[in-house]
């Protein structure tokens, strides 16, 4: 088994296990309970954003239609969203329960940020980093994404040399490229390969195995820039199910835009403050005053991060003075854009697996060639 699968497996058994309400089978105590309810937004994020009630105002970019009062215990939340399988076959928070004891600390940064003198430690810049980070995987968005280019990569190296082959040149593939791969993995390679029109989900063990392995890395690399907190001089900010906006620099010849490469990261951190990590030189973070231009342009990128829904405190109406699409920008792979539900390789096989097959049925004729020559020589 390789040490790359090895870290893999010691980070899921990490997610699945700790904090996860049992201590298994040998434990002195199981709990019945587990959280099924799985915010991909935090409550202690939103709540800057609430009335005292608690109760946030949404829009629907869907609809178009501004929502009821919603409290913040039911918005930007799934059931199960992080739920895995631990050990024994029964169903774990785990994961659950290790985001939320990480966001501890992260609450506490954050209300410094949102205090009367905001303020911000090294440590703070730290913490406020991972939520950053972490926000910006987390997110069903996100998890679409990275599950659109685990169906890329699997359909087309397994349609591109064994689509439609029978089982055991299948079984042959498996073993030369996929021999140290786990069995769901070999499962989805026979499925492809009997089938290659069926996108394949990526489990939520790996999702949460690419959180862990990114989200200190993102966190770094925010760390390396210049933090500037900017206050609202004129109306107020919003926020989204997907609040982490990244802003492109138009002169950028590089058509993909990240969390480490964007000009500009925007985070809202409350009505009448926003966090923007740019530039390149660390530092303590200043504060600033925008004018009610720049608050809109601010509102409108956020806005048009949303999945869904738009977030903002009940007394007041940013959503007035901005205008967003009914649906958020199409996300791909290598510039191609796909909606939610899409995969790329359904867009693109049409084009591509013909000439794929052409290619490898051309190599296997020549192959055959050469051996029914190297019997002839001898």
């Amino acid at each position: 088994m390789s040490s790359a699968h090895e870290r893999d497996c010691s980070h899921r058994r990490h997610w699945v296990t700790h904090d996860s309400g049992h201590q298994g089978a040998r434990g002195a105590s199981i709990s019945m309970s587990r959280a099924k309810r799985h915010h991909h937004v935090p409550r202690f994020y939103l709540r800057a954003f609430a009335d005292p009630k608690g109760r946030i105002q949404v829009y629907d970019r869907h609809s178009g239609r501004t929502l009821d009062r919603q409290r913040i215990e039911n918005v930007a939340v799934e059931s199960d969203l992080y739920t895995v399988t631990d050990d024994e076959g029964r169903p774990s928070d785990g994961a659950e329960q290790a985001i939320a004891r990480l966001e501890g600390g992260i609450s506490e940064s954050l209300a410094r940020l949102r205090g009367p003198d905001p303020v911000a430690s090294t440590e703070d810049q730290a913490n406020v980093a991972i939520f950053v980070a972490l926000q910006f995987v987390r997110t069903t968005a996100m998890r679409d994404q990275f599950e659109n280019l685990h169906d890329l990569k699997l359909r087309m190296s397994t349609e591109g040399n064994v689509g439609g082959d029978p089982p055991h040149m299948v079984k042959r593939f498996i073993e030369k490229r996929y021999g140290a791969a786990p069995d769901w993995l070999k499962d989805q390679v026979r499925s492809v390969a009997a089938d290659p029109s069926r996108p394949v989900r990526l489990p939520t063990e790996e999702w949460l195995v690419m959180m862990a392995d990114l989200v200190p890395y993102l966190a770094n690399g925010l760390r390396e820039r210049t933090w500037r907190l900017v206050m609202a001089g004129e109306g107020t900010y919003l926020t989204c199910d997907n609040p982490i906006a990244l802003i492109v620099d138009p002169a950028d010849p590089n058509p993909g835009v990240g969390l480490r490469n964007a000009a500009q990261v925007l985070l809202p951190v409350a009505p009448d403050r926003l966090l923007v990590i740019e530039g390149l030189e660390p530092g303590p973070i200043t504060v600033g005053t925008a004018g009610g231009a720049w608050v809109r342009w601010a509102n409108r990128s956020v806005a048009n991060r949303a999945s869904r829904h738009v977030y903002w405190h009940p007394r007041s109406y940013p959503m007035r003075t901005i205008q967003i699409p009914a649906e958020p920008r199409p996300a791909g792979v290598n510039g191609m854009p796909v909606r939610h539900g899409e995969r790329s390789w359904d867009k693109i096989r049409s084009e591509q697996v013909p000439g794929m097959h052409r290619v490898r049925d051309h190599i296997r004729a020549d192959h055959q060639d050469r051996s029914v020559g190297d019997k002839d020589q001898a």
